[in-house]
């Protein structure tokens, strides 16, 4: 026992001994100096063993109640070391440097003061670290670089008091780390650094009081980490850059307080990851840059509350990405420049708030995208320039709000684009989707528009399904370019004659004639395999061929020279061989000068100019064969329809 300054310190062999001499002895011996220090820096307790790898028995120890008490770079070697139900005073109590052997340390159902309590840089050995039901008080905890080796590390169960607690740069080595039930006060919690190896972390239950809690920069390498219905307060919780290794990761009814909530950076790997039920505070949620491995990401029943959430630049894995009937608050949701890979993405029933909903620039994957039942808030929906890969994607019943909703220039895959039932409270920007040919099917059947759609300048090879739809504004359709496909027997959808009909309503509600026109003509050659008899069939095929069903001056223009040239040839080579001697370029230009007339013959000057033809052909005392006016009259009909195809499409053309 030394007096340093009138303040008793209890060092040196004669303390020592009380120390080894068990519990009666010591505690008898503590009572008479309750405010002094203790002092066993630097001892070796391994030396007092009496035989190998027996334990050393602190149980219900006493300490002072108001001194400070050191065990400062002592080492306990091989064997357990037992503190359980030990009472540490008010004191500076430092187990830094310590260095525990072989066996298992046990501080369970310890009572450690208000002073600060130091474990910093202690090396724990192969056995198991037992803190359950440990009572820490209103000083600091430092576990800051402390090695925990092969066991289990135990601190279900434990009270940590209103200082801040400290894991930094501690490393756990291969056994489980269980922090279950665990109850931190008011000061911040850093596990900042730290790595767990090979075994399972478990904080589940845990509650966390008003401080930061940081996980920064933590490494989790093979276990199952497990947070399920773990509390966090009124502080940010921090696990930027962390990474979480092959096992599962759970957050699955976990609580955030109204502080940030940052996994930016972090990365997932090989496990599923679950926020399922998971409450977010009125803080900021950031996932900005966060890698998700293979295993399934599920945020199903997900609250988030006032602040903005951030998924821009996140990758997601292989896995199924789930977002079922999760509720976002007030602010902004940001999925910008996300990546989804194979599996299912799903927001069916989700609730997005009334802030920004940004997915623009996102790459989905081969699986299946959901946002049916989804619900859009009073903020702008912005999927411009999002890539949909091969799987169907579906928005059926989904409400979108008066902020309105853009697609332009997204890219869908070949699987089906369904909107059907869904409601567009604000305006609908479809227009200048990217491939827009490669769509198999896009469904806006029964859906509602309060404002205007906007379908211009795409290019389907489908046809777009506005049957049923409610529009109470305008619909563009400038450019729009729909092509119907054909089945494996080469007969189009008998529905898209239904579809085609819509978008001939819509166009003529427009007063753009040119386009209803060319869905007519998309409508008529859909609905020619209905056509009862062979007949009407042939005669509509015909119908299309020679004009386009009206639309086409060239087509008829052309079919009218080639019938005028056919029959000019006829009549040359009549008139050659009834009046072999006259030169063949007389022949040839009578020939051609009465077909001519025939093919306007209620011009004056054509009917003149047939007479003078038809005599110069087989001369003016030869009667004309009666076989020779069934051609003209042959061609004069054919010439008919031709002009009669002509002016038909002259008026479609310019009619206002």
């Amino acid at each position: 026992m030394d007096n340093h300054e009138h303040r008793i310190v209890l060092t040196g062999d004669e303390a020592l001994q009380k120390f080894l001499a068990g519990k009666e002895v010591w505690n008898a011996y503590i009572e008479q100096y309750p405010e002094a220090d203790v002092d066993f820096s630097g001892v070796d307790f391994s030396q007092f063993r009496t035989a190998d790898n027996e334990e050393l028995n602190f149980a219900q120890y006493l300490f002072p109640e108001k001194g400070a008490v050191s065990f400062f770079a002592s080492t306990f070697g091989q064997g357990d070391v037992n503190f359980s139900g030990a009472t540490f005073g008010k004191g500076y109590l430092s187990f830094s440097e310590v260095t525990f052997g072989e066996g298992d340390v046990s501080f369970r159902g310890a009572t450690f003061g208000k002073g600060r309590i130091d474990f910093t840089e202690a090396t724990f050995g192969e056995g198991d670290v037992d803190f359950r039901g440990t009572t820490f008080g209103e000083g600091n905890v430092s576990f800051y670089n402390a090695t925990f080796c092969k066991g289990d590390v135990d601190f279900r169960g434990t009270t940590f008091g209103e200082g801040d607690v400290s894991f930094k740069g501690a490393t756990f080595g291969e056994g489980g780390v269980y922090f279950r039930d665990a109850t931190f006060d008011k000061g911040n919690v850093y596990f900042w650094d730290a790595t767990f190896c090979k075994g399972d972390v478990s904080f589940w239950g845990a509650t966390f009081g008003e401080g930061d809690v940081y996980f920064r920069d933590v490494t989790f390498c093979k276990g199952v980490v497990d947070f399920y219905n773990a509390t966090f307060g009124e502080g940010d919780v921090d696990f930027t850059e962390a990474t979480f290794g092959e096992g599962d990761v759970s957050l699955k009814g976990a609580t955030f307080g109204e502080g940030d909530v940052s996994f930016r950076g972090a990365t997932f790997c090989k496990g599923d990851v679950s926020f399922h039920g998971a409450t977010f505070g009125k803080g900021d949620v950031s996932f900005h840059g966060a890698t998700f491995g293979e295993g399934g990401i599920n945020f199903s029943e997900a609250t988030f509350d006032e602040g903005d959430v951030y998924f821009r630049d996140a990758t997601f894995g292989k896995g199924d990405v789930s977002f079922i009937a999760a509720t976002f608050g007030k602010g902004g949701v940001y999925f910008c420049e996300a990546t989804f890979d194979k599996g299912d993405v799903s927001f069916m029933g989700t609730t997005f708030g009334e802030g920004r909903i940004d997915f623009s620039e996102a790459t989905f994957g081969e699986g299946r995208i959901d946002f049916s039942e989804a619900t859009f808030g009073e903020g702008r929906v912005y999927f411009i320039g999002a890539t949909f890969g091969e799987g169907d994607v579906d928005f059926t019943e989904a409400t979108f709000g008066k902020g309105g909703v853009y697609f332009r220039g997204t890219t869908f895959g070949e699987g089906d684009v369904d909107f059907s039932r869904a409601q567009f409270l604000g305006s609908a920007n479809f227009s200048g989707l990217n491939e827009a040919s490669a769509i198999t099917s896009l469904y806006f059947r029964h859906c509602t528009f309060n404002h205007s759609l906007d379908l211009s300048g795409n290019r389907f090879i489908c046809i777009p399904d506005l049957t049923n739809t409610k529009l109470t504004h305008q619909v563009s359709l400038d450019g729009l370019v729909c092509e119907f496909r054909l089945n494996e027997k080469g007969i189009p959808d008998p529905k898209d004659g239904e579809r085609l009909c819509r978008l001939k309503e819509i166009a003529e509600a427009n007063k753009n004639h040119e386009q209803a026109l060319n869905f007519h003509i998309e409508e008529m050659r859909v609905k020619r395999p209905k056509l009862s008899g062979w007949l009407n069939k042939k005669i509509d095929k015909y119908f299309d061929a020679v004009s386009e069903y009206g639309r086409s001056i060239i087509k008829p223009l052309h079919w009218l020279i080639r019938s005028w040239y056919v029959f000019g040839l006829i009549y040359s080579c009549i008139s050659i061989g009834l009046n072999p001697m006259k030169p063949w370029w007389e022949h040839f230009g009578n020939g051609f000068l009465y077909a001519a007339a025939q093919v306007v013959p209620f011009v004056a000057a054509g009917r003149e100019s047939s007479r003078e033809s038809i005599n110069a052909l087989f001369g003016k005392d030869t009667d004309t064969p009666n076989w020779l006016f069934t051609i003209s009259l042959t061609q004069g009909l054919i010439s008919f329809l031709l002009i009669f195809l002509i002016g038909l499409a002259l008026r479609n053309r310019f009619r206002i």
